[in-house]
């Protein structure tokens, strides 16, 4: 019960931080995507059959807070989600540099994925280039993919780590209650 009480709380801040505060910050550009690094290292730490619904919970409260259309983001995270599982029971990607660069490829793919594909499913940010003058190319151009990569893959490893701690804890205090019964 605590760890579902632990992981509802993880995932409503996420959301609110990811809607909230962090485009406070990255105005005129692509916000850092914290909820698929959370995804990602979610997945790895706990397994994908263990978070999938904590995934589909947070990726329909994102599409509600940042008024997209429901099911892109539930979709897309839970094939990230999918994909990282399905290759992190095949390779060992534990907290080791060889994990941590696999975790960041996967981060890179999955950014470039959702960076070209959002603006074909969403309605917001479509290209005009009728109207030249308020384009941002820094918004569309390969240093914008660079820079969000960069930004996520931080998040990536930030969250990885903080998630660890915490499960590490959940773990610790379920081993103690056990040994005590």
């Amino acid at each position: 019960m605590e760890k579902k009480a632990i992981s509802i709380t993880i995932a409503l801040f996420a959301v609110l931080f990811q809607v909230s505060f962090i485009p406070a910050f990255f105005f005129g550009i692509r916000t850092p995507g914290l909820i698929l690094a959370l995804a990602i290292s979610w997945t790895v730490i706990s397994g994908f059959s263990e978070i999938y619904i904590w995934l589909i919970f947070m990726a329909v409260l994102l599409d509600i807070f940042s008024f997209q259309r429901i099911g892109i983001n539930p979709i897309f995270f839970i094939a990230v989600s999918y994909s990282v599982g399905f290759f992190s029971r095949r390779f060992l990607l534990d907290h080791k540099i060889r994990g941590i660069l696999i975790l960041i490829i996967f981060i890179a793919a999955s950014t470039a994925i959702y960076y070209f594909s959002a603006p074909y499913f969403t309605n917001l940010e479509v290209i005009n280039f009728h109207d030249l003058k308020n384009l941002n190319l820094f918004y569309y151009s390969a240093g914008g993919l660079i820079f969000e990569i960069f930004l996520n893959s931080a998040f990536l490893v930030i969250v990885y780590f903080f998630l660890k701690k915490i499960e590490n804890l959940i773990f610790y205090d379920e081993k103690a209650k056990n040994r005590k019964k």
